[in-house]
């Protein structure tokens, strides 16, 4: 029956060499960090994901080119494919793709046949273990249990290994679970292998035939270009410049302003010399805070959808694509009926998009594709991860995110293979951009512009973005010879540490230059036989870099060598023609001067301030009913960042902030926080509404409050609206020091109640906020409820750096979004726990999990 199964699978595929073949591929695998797809290729050449490296000393120029042709060439055709496994890069893992997976729909009792053919210079240790693939990769949340452990011998040569099992009983009813292979991590924690092919498969003959049918239909044997060749994607080859714009940044909005997009449009033109592309970025690393999904963000941006498209308008007049997001590990927060991939769709549709940021994936589906096409045309698909060759033929642009320069240079494999590719170069935590901007312009690439990273000012300096903004006016205005097939890498240079790009087309040919060495004034650059077709009097060599004409010479062969400058980029352009194109670019270069300085900005936190009281709070001093008596004290505050410490993207940001220790004075704070009814009776005696209501009280469902709420923590108010109620209550919000105080006591301990923490004491993960008096068991030392768990608490700490604002919220909640590392932790949290929450406007940052409570200085306490 198992045998019958493989046949329906392959056809009539009878080497098993050859069965592993055909579905050995990114469209099929999906793998972890720790894992490189590649294809033979020759021992001339030499490549990562990223990159392949140029000639190296001693290999000639022809002979490199002509293998590098072949690779090309061989990607295109399609075949033989290899999986690099190294658990020094990352997670060394393979899986069946989702849809894989949910075809296969492996069951308790199944026969599971795995087989794969790899080899390794070291003695190795495979696992094989069933995964629930609910969220994202490697999870905690993913239900999985290890089946099968194998050795594979470390004599470098190939070997077969292969389990059968059968799938445990224990596999919950609703799971679906993927067969993960894993290389282990050695004695000395790194391993690498070679993979050649996996076959699996079980005896159910109908799944088998679905799965089948499935490969057949996804497999092909070459890379298509059909996108590149598409009117409404034609775009993305000449999209050099992109911008990643976070919603929260208060160039775009202030609560005071409104949206300030005109204004940035303008400051785009004038610093960056203009834009292509943004990626407009609402969502993480917010999500997890509450329920809201990350499409839910866009619902909540001032104005709505309708706000927001009227935006992206403005930005498409002035010739800027608009793409959004897609975060594949949401999948913990609120989720509707619809699929992600047709909310996303949806999405883009209503406003209006030009393209799908796909983050932490490395390519999409042909199915994602059609499906995008039948709502809209003209969306590019852009992966956030490194994308293998394969994904050429669906994505038409993509990032090389803190890809590994080589040095020497060597060229973009994706531009390579296939030259209308584009790719953006970036670094989102560099302080010095020039690295970037370089290798992008030599290779006639293009630039992510990142300066807020999710909430950490990084913009570029001013020495940079003249830089770059010189780089895409020659690469926008010779944009055809830079994505043009006849791309002829690495020409022969005058200089050594000088490298040169030939780019031959109309109305010239192109040579970008970049020199790794000491800067060279007046020299022989380059040098060719100029063809018997063309007249050497009819030659003009343009330095679209520094302004103005070259001078150039002949010999008595015919060769002719141009001389100029190079410090460290340059750029020359030869016609036979005047060109006014041309003769525009070098003119404008004499006209402009790159600034010598660096003037550098670094995120930083301005000193906390209280809130100045309202301007009534004394006509109501309310007393200190309710309150507490805190003494106060030395309170050390750990790290504050955005979003969760276990990930791995914003680890850079972690390593910025340090504990700190503040001086807290004696002061009150309400024993529990503002409940509904209490905020009810404010409303009733001041009238308070706020000007921006959107998503305010959302939880009434209207101006009147349910009388089931009255005793749980009000919600869905803003820092604006906290504050407003505590003026009127004659009282302040708390800082967050002030807060530990309360909750912590004098002991140092980790819960309120003690060190160990017991779901006994407090509101915990999965219920639903609770009674604001109610779990006396967990209350402080100083008598303070719910000081974790239930709702998260406004304090008065709020920071900024001019260019984004945020609050520190306290206390965790009784919500935890589960399935990746990059939410907010959620659930109770330690007493030291401080959560980094983003200010935009009061309708976004409103939450059905966040509430407060008041605090008043002892000395004037009534």
């Amino acid at each position: 029956m198992f045998f019958t199964s493989l046949f329906l699978l392959f056809g009539n595929s009878l080497m098993f060499a050859t069965t592993q073949d055909l579905m050995f591929s990114p469209a099929f695998y999906e793998t972890g960090t720790g894992c490189i797809w590649t294809r033979p290729h020759s021992e001339l050449l030499s490549m990562d994901e990223w990159f392949l490296a140029g000639p190296a000393p001693g290999i000639y120029r022809d002979e490199w080119l002509e293998a590098a042709a072949d690779y090309r060439d061989q990607v295109s055709q399609g075949g033989k494919r290899f999986l690099l496994l190294d658990t020094a890069r990352g997670v060394a893992r393979v899986q069946p793709s989702s849809a894989l997976t949910r075809l296969l729909k492996l069951q308790p009792g199944d026969e599971l046949f795995y087989s794969f053919r790899a080899r390794s210079g070291k003695e190795s240790v495979f696992s094989l273990t069933l995964e629930e693939i609910t969220h994202e990769q490697g999870s905690p949340d993913n239900w999985q249990k290890t089946l099968q452990t194998l050795h594979l011998p470390g004599d470098g040569e190939w070997h077969e290994l292969s389990w059968s099992v059968n799938i445990p009983e224990d596999v919950p009813e609703t799971c679906i679970a993927a067969p993960v292979l894993t290389l282990m991590p050695g004695s000395d924690m790194s391993a690498s292998a070679e993979i050649a092919g996996i076959l699996f498969g079980i005896g159910d003959t109908e799944r088998m035939s679905l799965l089948g049918n499935h490969l057949r239909f996804m497999n092909s044997t070459h890379m298509c270009r059909c996108i590149y060749n598409r009117d409404d994607l034609e775009w993305a080859g000449s999209a050099f410049s992109g911008y990643f714009l976070f919603a929260y940044d208060r160039r775009f909005y202030t609560p005071e302003e409104g949206y300030k997009t005109q204004a940035l449009i303008e400051d785009f033109q004038e610093r960056l010399g203009g834009v292509d592309t943004v990626v407009f970025w609402p969502s993480y690393p917010q999500l997890g805070v509450d329920d809201r999904s990350q499409f839910d963000f866009f619902d909540d941006m001032p104005g709505g959808l309708t706000g927001l498209r009227e935006q992206f308008r403005l930005m498409q007049e002035k010739g800027i694509r608009i793409l959004l997001p897609f975060l594949p590990w949401d999948t913990g927060t609120r989720r509707e009926n619809d699929e992600a991939e047709k909310q996303l769709i949806a999405l883009v549709a209503a406003l209006e998009a030009d393209g799908i940021f796909m983050d932490s994936l490395s390519g999409a589906e042909d199915r994602l594709r059609m499906a995008t096409d039948s709502e809209k045309l003209g969306v590019v698909f852009v992966p956030g991860a490194c994308p293998p060759v394969e994904q050429v033929s669906v994505c038409n642009l993509s990032w090389a995110q803190n890809a590994e320069y080589p040095i020497p240079p060597g060229i973009p494999l994706l531009k390579w293979v296939e030259p209308r590719h584009m790719q953006h170069f970036v670094r989102p935590f560099s302080l010095d951009r020039r690295e970037e901007i370089e290798q992008a312009f030599f290779n006639g690439s293009g630039l992510m512009i990142w300066e807020n990273v999710f909430g950490f000012a990084n913009p570029l300096s001013e020495e940079d973005a003249a830089l770059w903004k010189r780089c895409v006016s020659i690469l926008r205005s010779m944009h055809k010879p830079f994505t043009s097939s006849l791309w002829d890498p690495f020409f022969p240079s005058l200089q050594e540490d000088l490298y040169i790009h030939r780019w031959p087309g109309a109305p010239g040919t192109v040579f970008t230059l970049i020199n790794k060495g000491e800067p060279l004034e007046y020299v022989p650059l380059i040098r060719w036989k100029l063809p018997e077709s063309l007249r050497a009097d009819q030659m003009v060599v343009y330095d679209l870099w520094n302004g103005g004409t070259l001078r150039w010479d002949m010999n008595e062969f015919g060769a002719v060598q141009v001389w100029g400058d190079v410090e460290r980029l340059g750029c020359i352009a030869i016609s036979f023609s005047p060109d006014e194109n041309l003769e525009n670019l070098a003119a404008q270069r004499k006209k402009e001067q790159l600034p010598e300085a660096s003037s550098r900005h670094q995120y930083l936190a301005l000193p906390q301030r209280l809130a100045a009281p309202a301007a009534n709070a004394s006509s109501n001093t309310g007393g200190t009913d309710g309150m507490r008596f805190i003494s106060g004290g030395g309170i050390t505050l750990a790290a504050a960042n955005p979003g969760n410490p276990a990930d791995e993207r914003l680890l850079p940001l972690q390593k910025q902030a340090e504990a700190e220790t503040h001086q807290v004075n004696p002061f009150y704070m309400d024993e529990a926080q503002v409940s509904n009814g209490a905020f009810q009776v404010f409303l009733q005696e001041t009238g308070y509404h706020p000007e921006n209501d959107q998503n305010f009280l959302k939880h009434w469902g209207g101006r009147s409050m349910p009388d089931a709420l009255a005793d749980l923590p009000v919600v869905y108010v803003s820092l604006e609206d906290a504050r407003a109620y505590a003026a009127w209550a004659g009282k302040r919000l708390p800082t967050e020091e002030e807060w530990q105080a309360a909750a912590q006591g004098e002991d140092g301990r980790c819960w309120p109640w003690g060190n160990d923490f017991s779901s006994q004491h407090c509101a915990p993960a999965g219920t639903a906020p609770a009674s604001v008096r109610s779990c006396a068991s967990g209350r402080s030392p100083y008598g303070m409820y719910h000081m974790t768990g239930n709702v998260r608490e406004w304090t008065e700490s709020e920071y900024s750096d001019g260019i984004t604002r945020f609050c520190i919220l306290r206390g965790g909640s009784c919500y935890e979004a589960k399935g990746s590392r990059r939410y907010v932790p959620g659930g109770p949290q330690p007493v030291t726990a401080r959560t980094k929450y983003l200010l935009m406007h009061p309708g976004l940052d409103r939450s059905s999990l966040i509430g407060f409570r008041c605090a008043k200085d002892a000395v004037s306490a009534g």
